[in-house]
């Protein structure tokens, strides 16, 4: 089958086959978000990009394999609403810009430094 990327919450994942990665994207939450399970082939370890929403399907389609760390590509909170529920389930690494767990009040763009904006990983002094 080919991948179209073409997803709706409640409906299955697709799922892109590459020869060294599967890039399983699934729609999750009210605002139709997309969260993104990727899957080196090599070593069979898994990283979540954005636990939007719906922490149950995400974890579903996470699997009894886990993940190694869950990315969380910025800080609105509809990219983050199931972040804590998955990391408790999995005790995956957190990789993002807030220094713990993000919330509006957290995540202000100016307290990062320039680099770390377009970085989007290292945390100003």
């Amino acid at each position: 089958m080919t991948y179209s990327g073409e997803v709706t919450v409640g409906g299955p994942a697709d799922v892109h086959e590459l020869p060294d990665l599967m890039i399983t994207k699934i729609a999750v939450g009210p605002m139709n978000n997309n969260a993104y399970l990727l899957r080196c082939r090599a070593t069979d370890e898994q990283l979540l990009i954005d636990a939007a929403n719906d922490a149950e399907t995400l974890l579903g389609t996470i699997g009894e394999d886990g993940i190694a760390s869950v990315v969380t590509t910025h800080q609105h909170g509809d990219h983050w609403q199931a972040l804590a529920e998955v990391v408790t389930a999995t005790r995956a690494r957190v990789r993002t810009r807030a220094a713990r767990t993000p919330r509006a009040s957290r995540c202000r763009p100016t307290s990062w430094s320039t680099t770390a904006t377009r970085s989007g990983w290292a945390r100003s002094s």
